[in-house]
């Protein structure tokens, strides 16, 4: 079996959201996103965080 905990669910530390984040320079709207708790937040804030990633190349994004 192989699992991939993208979210925290499985371990505690830093998500992978969050590691991308640092290298990006949004670790302060990471930190704000990662305590949302309604669907319709997350929802919103899934949208915002692809608009972050869209000026990476997908090499640049796999280095964080």
């Amino acid at each position: 079996m192989v699992a991939f905990d993208v979210d925290g669910t499985l371990l505690r530390g830093p998500t992978i959201c969050e590691r991308i984040a640092v290298g990006i320079g949004k670790s302060d709207e990471m930190r704000a996103i990662e305590a949302l708790t309604s669907a319709k937040e997350i929802a919103a804030a899934r949208a915002e965080m692809v608009s972050w990633y869209q000026s990476y190349d997908r090499a640049t994004l796999l280095r964080l």
